[in-house]
Order: C-alpha cells, then structure tokens, then sequence
C-alpha cells in the first residue's frame, strides 16, 4: 500500500517583510504549496493506472498561460488545529482545476485522514503558513499577523508525488515525485 496526493508549487513574488521569518518559526521546512487532492491510499498494482491517468490529465490541460496567478490577502485560522493560513482572494482557477482533479480522481477514495476528505470537498485555495502550534505559540504568532498580509505568486507547476509514509523527506524526496509544467 501507498499514499499519493496532488499540489501545487508556489512561488511568492510579492510577500510582506516578515513572511520568510514567520515560516520559518511557526511552519514545517517544506516547499510553499497548495494541496488539491489530499492524500488517499493506493494499491501498488494500481499505480501504473492511476500514473497513466493523471499524466494524461496533464498532457491536455488547457491552461494557455502556462501559470495560475494567485493573490493571498485574508488570514485564516485553525485554532483547534493549531494552524494558520493564507486565503486566495479569487481561486477560481485553482478551484475548476481541483473540482477536475477530484472527479478524475473519484474511483480511489481511501484517504489517510477524513479530516482532510473534508478539507478536499470544501477545497479553499490557501497557503499553510503555520501548523502544529500549541495554544501559546499560536496566540504568538497571530499577534506578527496585524498587518499586511498580502502574498502574490504564481503556480507553473503541479507535483504528483508517490510514498510509502506521509513523512516530509519522502514527500521531498525527487524519486517519489512527478511533476508537471502548467
């Protein structure tokens, strides 16, 4: 049995001063991204098929600009969770592109977590930007959050990455991944 997800890459170009930093001391050492398709379980028989399906997903994708351009300008916060994220102002683009991804991707439906099926179904384009807080550093890093917030960045690339266990280095690991230019 494997796992496998979709994202996004993400590269900021415009982000406030204080950006790096805060993810830095409250965010995971990973890539910036926004996960279309949580992770789900596979059967490694089925994964030529499923490889073959996505891949042709991707050879026909019409988006001419080769880049999704998204603005994030709203905070949004998990605090049972002990998360905090940026909100896309207009996902529109992202939204059809993730509403495709999950109609193609129907027939495999064995999520690793069902809080992240939800997350999935009522799919919000965001940026995790800080995650696994306890209740003081989340209250901490909220108060850096009282200013500007707006992020602007493209989207030109989706990584479709395969792994045994949901673990930063396997997920990272460019073995485990493919990835397609927008």
């Amino acid at each position: 049995m494997k796992i496998f997800a979709l994202y996004t890459n993400l590269t900021l170009y415009q982000k406030p001063t204080w950006f790096d930093e805060f993810r830095v001391q409250y965010d995971e050492p990973c890539e910036l991204h926004i996960t279309l398709i949580q992770p789900r379980f596979i059967e490694e028989g089925d994964i030529p098929a499923l490889k073959e399906l996505v891949s042709a997903f991707f050879a026909k994708m019409p988006i001419s600009a080769h880049k999704i351009d998204v603005t994030f300008g709203e905070v949004s916060v998990k605090s049972g969770l002990g998360a905090i994220m940026l909100v896309a102002k207009d996902g529109g683009t992202l939204a059809r592109l993730q509403k495709n991804l999950r109609t193609l991707l129907s027939a495999y439906r064995t999520y690793t977590d069902p809080l992240t099926q939800s997350y999935e179904e009522n799919f919000e384009p965001h940026v995790t930007i800080g995650k696994n807080l306890s209740e003081d550093r989340y209250q901490e890093a909220l108060r850096i959050l009282k200013g500007d917030v707006i992020c602007v960045g493209i989207v030109d690339e989706i990584v479709f990455p395969i792994v045994r266990q949901t673990t930063l280095e396997e997920a990272c690991n460019p073995a485990n991944q493919t990835r397609y230019r927008l």
